[in-house]
């Protein structure tokens, strides 16, 4: 028959699996870890618990509907509670290490342009694009095309309005 840990079992348990650092050090988890980093805590026989939330809710109690928590120490595999900080998922996903992320927090584009609401376009994808590159980028087009490539682009345009003139049904006046 399996055994099943209680909450005083569980908590010897998960104390023999923290090594504790010196000062503000962070508390490395020594049990199991999974693959994305986070260590793993069986609290009783099939309930697997993330170590850094167990740890949490014996510090400091539960944890709030909707909230996650982001270790601020940047360190999966750290269980000390005040290290750790309960945040909304958006939250969460906005202070961490992704490239969305990283982009979502620069204010400047690579070339040192601000992005400025009045220096900045959001795209139909959602991101964001400097006003003032896109100008670069689009005259140094302009410039590199040849006075035929220019005129066979006129031509193509006013051959499109026409067309679109035609087809729009007449008015009633």
């Amino acid at each position: 028959m399996p055994r099943v840990y209680y909450r005083q079992d569980a908590c010897e348990r998960f104390a023999r699996k923290v090594a504790h650092g010196s000062g503000d050090e962070c508390w490395e988890w020594q049990g199991a870890v999974r693959a994305d980093g986070y260590g793993a805590f069986c609290v009783r026989t099939g309930n697997l618990s993330l170590a850094h939330r167990f740890g949490y809710e014996l510090g400091r109690g539960p944890i709030a509907e909707g909230m996650t928590l982001d270790p601020l120490c940047r360190n999966r595999r750290c269980v000390r509670t005040d290290h750790l900080e309960a945040v909304t998922l958006a939250e969460n996903k906005r202070r961490g290490m992704s490239a969305n992320a990283i982009n979502a927090r620069k204010t400047h584009c690579d070339h040192g342009h601000e992005f400025s609401p009045t220096n900045t376009r959001i795209g139909q994808n959602g991101w964001r694009q400097c006003r003032m590159c896109k100008r670069l980028v689009d005259a140094r087009a302009r410039a590199s095309r040849t006075p035929e490539q220019v005129q066979a682009t006129r031509d193509y345009m006013r051959a499109y309005h026409l067309r679109r003139r035609q087809e729009r049904p007449a008015t009633l006046h």
